[in-house]
């Protein structure tokens, strides 16, 4: 309710007013939090409306996960379209379990968006692909559509955000959330080790990238968080094409009668004629 008044609030980093992309690939590092009714994302929202309001021009979760100790191996990714609401509707895994826990350790998270195909891995495995050359439309109310591939055929910006509580979690099954009581389950921080965009050319539709098999190994974390006087240093290797985009994004949550998304280190780099030059965000 808007009316409400708690000693805590929900936050948010977006790159609306600095970056958006039409295809490309994402890629996150993250520890994600574990605490009643959290609930983290990654996830993408249109720039430009074209086709009507949410969710008409349509929406990308990359990661969608709930804190409660229980779904601690639970993860989310979804697609929304159809048309505006509430003739939307969305597409996805639904709760889907992993032999990992995304909450003790770095994962890294990453969508692959092509003209053709969109694709979703987690630690190099491939979690969930749809292919976007389909008809959107719910088949509910007016049909904001003109062909195949809309709304997924114009730029898309990026948020990181922590939510709290809200209808991600159903009172059936999760219960009904108390701040005074859940709220001291919430010692716990939202970890990004990075943020890496790679912008694909437009159009651009190779074939989706093969499934990397179980027995590759996963590189171990980095150190999680950077203090504030440590300089983001760019990745070194392999050395990246010209056209990619890194977001150096480092967020932590502080539970001290409030929750608060601290951003110790937000550069944003563009990769030029072999050098790193910061871009305003």
């Amino acid at each position: 309710s808007c009316t409400w008044t708690r000693p805590f609030t929900s936050a948010r980093i977006r790159s609306l007013k600095s970056m958006s992309w039409l295809y490309g690939k994402f890629e996150f590092r993250a520890k994600l939090p574990v605490g009643n009714f959290l609930w983290p994302g990654i996830w993408m929202l249109p720039r430009d409306n074209v086709y009507g309001g949410w969710a008409a021009s349509g929406e990308i979760d990359i990661v969608e996960f709930r804190g409660q100790p229980s779904q601690s191996n639970v993860l989310l990714n979804t697609i929304h379209f159809g048309g505006q609401y509430p003739d939307n509707t969305n597409e996805g895994t639904g709760n889907k379990r992993y032999d990992l826990n995304f909450t003790s350790d770095f994962h890294n998270f990453t969508l692959e968006w092509t003209h053709s195909y969109m694709s979703w891995f987690v630690d190099g495995n491939l979690s969930y692909q749809r292919n976007l050359n389909t008809s959107w439309w719910s088949g509910k109310g007016v049909n904001p559509y003109t062909g195949n591939y809309q709304p997924f055929d114009q730029y898309f910006y990026l948020l990181l955000n922590l939510a709290i509580a809200g209808n991600f979690f159903p009172k059936s099954e999760y219960g009904t959330f108390v701040p005074a009581n859940d709220s001291k389950t919430w010692a716990s921080r939202y970890e990004v080790d990075y943020v890496r965009v790679y912008q694909f050319p437009s159009p651009f539709s190779p074939s989706p990238t093969p499934v990397v098999p179980p027995s590759t190994p996963v590189i171990p974390p980095s150190t999680p968080v950077v203090s504030p006087s440590t300089p983001v240093v760019p990745p070194s290797s392999p050395s990246p094409p010209d056209n990619i985009n890194d977001l150096y994004l480092y967020i932590g949550i502080c539970v001290g009668g409030a929750i608060v998304i601290a951003v110790t280190t937000a550069v944003v780099c563009k990769r030029c004629r072999g050098d790193y030059t910061p871009v305003p965000s």
